[in-house]
């Protein structure tokens, strides 16, 4: 057991150092699972995992528990994060760092006669296992003993295999029993503070595993007689404690190991991670068989990164306050290059990676009776990769080429400010020339309007009855005065300079003749 250990030691070892947001998952994760095991290996009534990890997390309690089981747990957590905080800084074990644990964990507990970081000034409860009666070490020999306790940890910790040296204290610790109340949590705090400062993680006992510990103990007291049995007899056996200690940090390091390699999975984003994990593998191999297939898939990821920031930019322009039009935004996509909009396929550099990003904005003009508006208009943004770098294409409808504009081949080395300055101007000139096609359109309508304004017709001149023309064909009658009747004129002849005298029907006046007179 203690070589498989070894062996999980070494991978878990080459992983480190963790990303922080995997380090604190996991250690947020192992807390729980600390707490809740620790406490149900004393009571098998305890708080369990979930409940325990509902209040740790969002602070919320359970129906008929006692508001005293869960302010337990605060204290719990903060000397598990003592003892983590010490291993990782490499502090070595010392007897003030024993009753500072025991200080952490039962702080503010005046009801109790916990005495907070003190030995232990009575008794302990008498305890019997498997049919043994069992007492604990006298108050007044525990400064002695404790003592050689520390001592005798760091003589053996050089001579034999760490997970030995920690199993012997942690049943020395036992059979001690220091503090007056918590001294099994605190021995699991005191064990899990050595294993991670010899690069294991914590001591996590599954609650069903709480009858195989008990056992493990009363296994190590029966390795003497019972008069034999005290603190520090050098014929105790610590085997089978030691063996049920590598058996935990061996099923520990594998869980952890399981989740980085995406083997074991607790939650929806460990699928995620596992799959990320798994492609980065066969990317790897795919780089030494095909440089040019990798750099195709390398130079889609950051199309792809490219793309969310057109479109976060492209998000930002929406309007729907406008008068007369709305600036409306489709949700971007990743097309192949043969699937991407007409109006940039053509644009679009050869030799790409295949995938391009497409992002739509449109000008949606409002219903209204008062103004005629031209029809929606939309601008197709593309973003494409080449071995040169990232392209933007773009273009408008009413365009008659699109504006392309390339950069580097990093998404990341490419300016935010200028490229929302660079789509700015793109909308800004689409939306000045809808507005100048507004203009026009409405601009006919409005002169006809003054013209049919201008435009009155003549009034009509009032005449005499005597003087309104007769309905016939015939020539007109004037009044004369000298007779009683009407006098009847001839037809009004012109006569032309060369028409020899003969007359004609009137069709105009040439330039060179004289004013007609009556």
């Amino acid at each position: 057991m203690l070589q498989e250990l070894d062996a999980l030691k070494i991978q878990w070892a080459a992983l480190l150092p963790l990303e922080p947001e995997v380090a604190q998952r996991m250690d947020r994760m192992l807390e729980y699972r600390f707490i809740a095991a620790s406490n149900a290996v004393e009571d098998k009534h305890a708080l369990s995992y979930d409940e325990t990890e509902v209040f740790l997390e969002k602070g919320l309690t359970s129906a008929g528990r006692k508001i005293e089981d869960f302010l337990a747990l605060e204290r719990h957590r903060n000397a598990l994060a003592e003892a983590r905080s010490k291993a990782r800084a490499d502090v070595p074990l010392t007897l003030d760092l024993i009753r500072g644990l025991h200080n952490e964990l039962t702080r503010d507990l005046k009801d109790k006669d916990y005495s907070p970081g003190q030995w232990k000034t009575k008794a302990n409860r008498a305890t019997t296992r498997r049919g043994r009666a069992f007492r604990y070490a006298a108050p007044e020999a525990v400064p002695g003993l404790m003592r050689d306790l520390v001592a005798g940890y760091e003589g053996l910790a050089p001579r034999v295999h760490q997970l030995e040296a920690i199993g012997w204290l942690a049943y020395h610790f036992h059979l001690i029993h220091p503090f007056n109340e918590a001294n099994g949590r605190l021995q699991r705090l005191v064990t899990t503070f050595l294993l991670m400062k010899s690069g294991y993680r914590e001591l996590v006992i599954d609650p069903r595993e709480r009858g195989a510990y008990l056992d493990a103990l009363a296994a190590c007291d029966s390795t003497v007689p019972p008069d034999k049995l005290q603190a520090l007899y050098s014929g105790i056996e610590t085997a089978r404690l030691v063996d049920f200690f590598a058996e935990r940090q061996v099923a520990v390091l594998d869980e952890l190991l399981g989740i980085i390699e995406g083997r074991q999975v607790r939650t929806t984003k460990d699928v995620a991670e596992g799959s990320r994990r798994g492609q980065t593998q066969v990317l790897t191999r795919l780089r030494e068989a095909s440089p040019d297939l990798v750099w195709r898939h390398e130079a889609a990821q950051q199309v792809r990164r490219f793309h969310e920031r057109i479109n976060t930019a492209l998000q930002a322009a929406r309007d729907d306050q406008a008068p007369f039009y709305a600036i409306e935004t489709e949700s971007g996509s990743l097309k192949q290059e043969h699937s991407v909009e007409r109006l940039v396929r053509a644009s679009l550099p050869t030799g790409g990676a295949g995938l391009v990003g497409e992002a739509v904005l449109a000008l949606r003009p409002k219903t209204t009776a008062a103004v005629k508006m031209p029809a929606a208009r939309a601008l197709v943004v593309a973003v494409a990769a080449s071995r040169v770098g990232l392209h933007v294409v773009s273009r408008w409808e009413n365009e008659v080429k699109p504006v392309v504009r390339a950069g580097p081949p990093n998404a990341s080395q490419w300016s935010q400010a200028s490229l929302e300055r660079h789509l700015a101007e793109r909308i800004e000139a689409g939306r000045r020339a809808y507005d100048s096609e507004i203009v026009e359109m409405n601009r006919a309508k409005d002169m006809k309007t003054v013209l049919r304004g201008i435009a009155r017709p003549k009034p009509k001149k009032v005449v005499a009855e005597s003087e309104a023309r007769p309905t016939s064909r015939r020539s007109p009658r004037i009044a004369d005065p000298a007779q009683s009747g009407p006098v009847r004129l001839p037809p009004r002849r012109i006569l032309y300079e060369d028409g020899g005298g003969k007359g004609g029907k009137l069709g105009g006046i040439r330039p060179s003749e004289p004013p007609l007179s009556m």
